[in-house]
């Protein structure tokens, strides 16, 4: 069966442990409990005390909660089972323990976004346990690790699927027949239908198949538990779920329903195994330049195409269709994907926002003209504030506002004080006006309370785009003081002096 796609993706956060959605209680896949293991039912009384509150006394997302939950358990139980930290109390954790995670993560090919998130949650629990502050920056970590190679962006620069990064889609899944008929089954709903690893080994093909759609239900896996029904529009589509329910029984997921050793399976546990196989199949981001998630683009960009848009990522440009008409592709494909922003589709395949960007011409950057774009960016990464101290609209309430001054940063669109301006002769005629708002470190003090959510709809952003923005201006604000240090004279005018003549 030919499978023609093309695709790329962002990497998905290591969902190693089944939190509150109810799918790791069903038939097969039993979720293991809590009980007879100390530090576990201290770990858990701290993530139901803390968890479900903000820092600024709101109630926290559902979703929140569900990740704060999986990281730190996945976190603690590396320490323990694969570091060989016997960590009696989850209040004992240390600078040691979060370097040797960082260690582990980076060694064994973790994605860098996802070591910023599961930073950002340890962050978060060195709080609750009275340890504020110390959890560092990423490139605290990795002091040999080029901090260019440490940076993110959750909008694609290049196609990450199988195909597009010379992987035989194919011949995989061929490979994958050969190891594992379940694998291989998973792989195909993978590729055609666009699913996540836990709504793989979830998903029951005959209970989903409602004739011209594929049912993916609220406890079947989806991020959030957010239900969606993804229409069944190709005879490829037909035909494969077809192949894997005619090779599974009636009432059973795809999952495992016994582990290697003949002993009943948990989500947990089924997730795990779908990556070592995966890792056996050689699909990891060391050995292919792909991982898993890869398949979840091919599927994407395989979408617009037969909707008649080339994404980015393939080379399609900002003008190949009106604006709003690549908007409702971009719509229909999120939906599809279990989103229901049409920005999530940049971190498949790319921003037609920042190809238009890009085209537009403008003798005004950031302080310094016939500045490139990269450039510029550097400038933004490496500069904190000015020494305007001019934080009002942040400490005001309106992170918003504030947020949005330095989204995207460079060459994009700037605000003073929440005003927003242009690329054009304002910002160049202006640019001995220009302070900017000593907002870096407040960003990244006050992260913990903020409603990410409502954050990234205002800012048009992803979590993970806002996490990564948080991120930055964390690292940004700790080079800034480290510089401002190495200066006998006044530590604010070097930055100033710092942001108009960067090294």
């Amino acid at each position: 069966m030919p499978l023609q796609l093309k695709g790329q993706a962002i990497m998905d956060r290591a969902n190693q442990r089944d939190v509150g959605v109810g799918a790791g209680k069903q038939r097969g896949l039993s979720q293991s409990g809590l009980e007879g293991d100390g530090w576990r039912n201290q770990l858990q009384a701290l993530i139901d005390a803390h968890a479900g509150v903000r820092v600024n006394g709101k109630v926290a997302s559902f979703r929140t909660r569900d990740v704060a939950a999986t990281e730190v358990f996945a976190a603690f139980n590396t320490l323990r089972e694969s570091l060989g930290f016997k960590l009696q109390s989850p209040r004992n954790l240390s600078e040691k323990h979060i370097q040797a995670l960082v260690n582990h993560w980076y060694r064994n090919g973790r994605a860098v976004s996802t070591i910023r998130q599961n930073l950002s949650i340890l962050r978060k629990f060195s709080g609750w346990i009275g340890k504020r502050g110390m959890v560092k920056s990423l490139p605290v970590y990795l002091p040999g690790v080029d901090p260019k190679d440490l940076r993110t962006s959750a909008i694609a620069e290049r196609s990450r699927s199988w195909s597009e990064n010379g992987v035989n889609v194919e011949a995989k899944i061929a490979e994958a027949d050969a190891l594992d008929e379940k694998l291989g089954l998973m792989l195909r709903m993978a590729v055609i239908f666009g699913l996540r690893r836990k709504e793989l080994v979830l998903l029951k093909p005959w209970k989903a198949d409602h004739g011209d759609a594929l049912m993916i239900y609220a406890n079947g896996g989806p991020k959030g538990g957010r239900p969606r029904a993804i229409p069944i529009t190709t005879e490829l589509q037909r035909a494969t779920l077809d192949f894997v329910k005619a090779r599974t029984p009636k009432t059973h997921h795809l999952g495992w329903y016994v582990t290697r050793l003949g002993k009943p399976t948990s989500l947990e546990y089924n997730v795990k195994e779908y990556l070592r196989w995966l890792e056996q199949l050689g699909i990891t981001r060391k050995v292919a330049g792909v991982t898993g998630h890869g398949l979840r683009a091919e599927y994407a960009e395989n979408e617009a195409l037969l909707r008649g848009l080339i994404p980015a990522t393939l080379g399609g440009s900002a003008d190949q269709m009106l604006k709003e008409d690549i908007a409702v592709v971009q719509a229909q494909v999120s939906e599809n994907m279990g989103h229901s922003r049409l920005a999530v589709t940049n971190s498949y395949y790319g921003s037609f926002k920042r190809l238009r960007r890009e085209k537009l011409t403008s003798s005004a950057t950031i302080r310094a003209k016939d500045t490139s774009r990269a450039e510029a960016e550097e400038q933004v990464h490496n500069f904190a504030d000015s020494a305007d101290g001019n934080g009002s609209a942040w400490s005001n309430g309106d992170p918003v506002r504030v947020a949005a001054s330095i989204k995207n940063g460079p060459l994009g669109l700037l605000a003073i004080d929440g005003v927003q301006v242009d690329q054009s002769a304002q910002l160049a005629s202006n640019s001995d006006e220009v302070q900017f708002p000593r907002l870096l470190a407040e960003i990244a003090a006050t992260q913990e309370s903020l409603d990410l959510s409502k954050l990234a709809q205002a800012m048009d952003l992803t979590i993970d785009e806002v996490n990564s923005l948080f991120e930055r201006a964390r690292e940004a604000w700790e080079a800034k003081k480290q510089g401002a240090a190495r200066t006998e004279a006044d530590p604010e005018n070097w930055a100033e002096q710092k942001w108009k003549n960067p090294a």
